[in-house]
C-alpha cells in the first residue's frame, strides 16, 4: 500500500493524519473485508456490472485501482477506478465511491487523481455517480454528462 499524501492537518493537531492510499495487488487482500462491508451497504451502485469476487479479481490483476482515505488502517472513504482506452483518448474513470467523508474528500483526492491520470496518459476524468453529486462536482470542474461527470485531466489545479 502506498501513501500518496496526507490530509492537511495542522502540525499542532493531536488528531491522527488521514492518508490517501493506493492499494497494490499485494495489500488489497488485507483490507478487502473493510471494502466488502462498504460494498454491502449500497450494492445498487456496483452490482449491475460486477460481483464482489469480480471486483477483487480485477484489483488483484491490476485491471482496476482501489484507493482509500484511511487513519490508522481504518478506511473512511474508498474509490474504485479504472483506465480505459477509446479510439481517441485514455480515460481515468471513478466508477464507485463510498464513505463517511465522501463529499468533503473529493477536493482533497482530486489532485491525486489528476496526477495519477496524467502519469497514465489519460486526458479525461469521468466520475460515475448520482445526480446529487452535481453541486459538489461542478465546483471542482466537472459537468453532468448523463449521470457521468467529466472534465479534462489537469496536473496543476490550484484548488
Amino acid at each position: 500500500m502506498d501513501t500518496l499524501m496526507e490530509r492537511g492537518l495542522s502540525s499542532h493537531s493531536c488528531a491522527p493524519r488521514q492518508e490517501l492510499l493506493l492499494f497494490g495487488p499485494q495489500k488489497i487482500e488485507k483490507y478487502w473485508p473493510q471494502i466488502e462491508q462498504a460494498l454491502d451497504v449500497q450494492p445498487e451502485l456496483w452490482d449491475v456490472a460486477n460481483t464482489k469476487d469480480s471486483l477483487l479479481a480485477r484489483a488483484l490483476a491490476g485491471h482496476i485501482q482501489v484507493w482509500a482515505l484511511a487513519t490508522n488502517d481504518v478506511l473512511h472513504v474508498v474509490f474504485f477506478t479504472q483506465l480505459y482506452q477509446t479510439v481517441t483518448t485514455t480515460i481515468f474513470q471513478i466508477f464507485w465511491a463510498y464513505g463517511e467523508d465522501l463529499i468533503s474528500s473529493m477536493p482533497f483526492v482530486n489532485d491525486a487523481f489528476d496526477s495519477f491520470a496524467a502519469a497514465q496518459g489519460a486526458s479525461r476524468i469521468e466520475v460515475q455517480g448520482r445526480k446529487g453529486f452535481e453541486p459538489l462536482l461542478k465546483r471542482i470542474g466537472y459537468k453532468v454528462d448523463y449521470v457521468t461527470y467529466t472534465r479534462p485531466v489537469s496536473v496543476s489545479r490550484g484548488n
